[in-house]
């Protein structure tokens, strides 16, 4: 692996991102906004106050663009996303430095930046962020593999480690983390599912997607744990087409689930019982359930769960989601308790259905 050094100023990457020519969507990346608002205001204050900021990793493709008649260099963030994503939101006014800043020394005179965006900064403490270099090293695409990539991420992330569902997606691989990605933003997860900005941001929902392929799959999992998700992971590149053909799998049943509900689905899509319901929803496709009564058996489902004094159809489903929700007993007891009670539904509903004929 050959890396080219350069050092950029700040105002020379601020335009490569505005232009399109630095990118934040790498595949193996994780999402954005990890950091703090004490972190992000630390590392603009570090760069006014002069401290090194360490360097940032590229990888570096070509592209042919309508408006140039030479290929344009176009650089993807493999190490340094977080940094670069910061002093682009403070020189765009996205946020303000913290009320304890402390004051930084310019030609021997002090100025008070504290709580100021970067618009309200003086004139020349604005030209001193944007002319800060910041170290940064080129890797070419064409001369480096996938593995060494997946290599450097890691490396690069050994002194702040990703959770272990951010390291998922580097040990599945780029090609497989390019569709999990791409299903991760499903209509089905974006809009119905009930993921806060905290899980997303941390990858949990698709690790929600991995677990969904552990139950379709029938993966001697141990449980639901992160380590466990982690353990599963390992085995995608050993068997990249199979599991391609079960992500399409949950796919399939996520273009389902968008047909059953019409607003966001507070408890069947929610972190813990999300594999369940689409694993569900997949075997109801294969039984030719149409969306329509899907919608109708989580009604009853929803209402026996609330403890809805008419119910028919009780479950014991809550006994599994206490503490320990990640444990095997606990996650068979959900999938259990929840296939019951959709195939008691379906035998009721069918029994009704020959009764009203027969009358």
């Amino acid at each position: 692996m050959e890396a080219h050094s350069a050092k950029w100023s700040i105002k020379q990457i601020i335009g490569g991102i505005n232009k399109g020519n630095i990118l934040f969507d790498y595949p193996i990346q994780r999402s954005g906004e990890q950091w703090t608002h004490k972190q992000k205001s630390e590392l603009i204050h570090s760069i006014l106050f002069g401290l090194p900021i360490p360097a940032v990793y590229f990888l570096r493709f070509f592209e042919k663009r309508e408006d140039s008649v030479k290929l344009v260099p176009v650089r993807w963030v493999i190490d340094g996303k977080q940094r670069l994503t910061t002093v682009h939101s403070f020189r765009n006014d996205g946020f303000a430095l913290l009320e304890t800043s402390l004051p930084i020394h310019l030609d021997g005179q002090a100025i008070e930046i504290a709580g100021l965006k970067y618009s309200e900064l003086p004139e020349e403490v604005q030209d001193l962020l944007l002319g800060e270099g910041i170290p940064n090293y080129t890797i070419d695409k064409d001369l480096t593999t996938d593995e060494e990539i997946e290599l450097l991420f890691n490396r690069m992330n050994s002194s702040k480690p990703l959770t272990i569902h951010q390291k998922v997606k580097s040990l599945m691989g780029i090609k497989f983390s390019t569709l999990l990605n791409d299903l991760g933003d499903h209509k089905t997860i974006l809009e119905l599912s009930n993921f806060p900005p905290g899980q997303i941001r941390d990858n949990k929902h698709q690790a929600a997607i991995i677990q969904t392929m552990m139950i379709l799959e029938n993966f001697e999992y141990r449980g639901f744990s992160a380590a466990e998700t982690s353990r599963y992971a390992e085995t995608v590149k050993d068997d990249l087409e199979g599991k391609i053909e079960t992500l399409a799998k949950v796919e399939q049943a996520l273009d389902y689930l968008a047909k059953v509900f019409d607003k966001k689905e507070k408890f069947l899509l929610k972190v813990v019982s999300f594999p369940m319901t689409v694993a569900l929803a997949y075997k109801a496709i294969g039984r030719g359930v149409e969306p329509d009564f899907f919608a109708l058996w989580s009604i009853a489902f929803n209402d026996a769960i609330q403890g809805e004094k008419e119910v028919n159809i009780q479950t014991n489903y809550l006994d599994y989601t206490n503490s320990g929700s990640t444990d095997l007993a606990k996650v068979r007891g959900r999938i259990n308790a929840m296939q019951e009670h959709f195939d008691e539904f379906m035998l009721v509903v069918a029994t009704n259905e020959k009764a009203e004929q027969i009358a």
